[in-house]
């Protein structure tokens, strides 16, 4: 029964831990892509 449990608790931190890296990748590339259009417009 623990085991169980420890295995549902190591999921959601799985689940956590992959959600907080795509949601940074997801910030980085919005970054990423909000300073090249400023620049871009910068530039015009």
């Amino acid at each position: 029964m623990s085991l169980g449990v420890a295995d549902s608790y190591s999921w959601l931190i799985d689940a956590l831990f992959s959600r907080g890296v795509y949601a940074k990748k997801l910030l980085y590339v919005k970054s990423l892509t909000a300073s090249s259009v400023l620049l871009r417009n910068i530039t015009l």
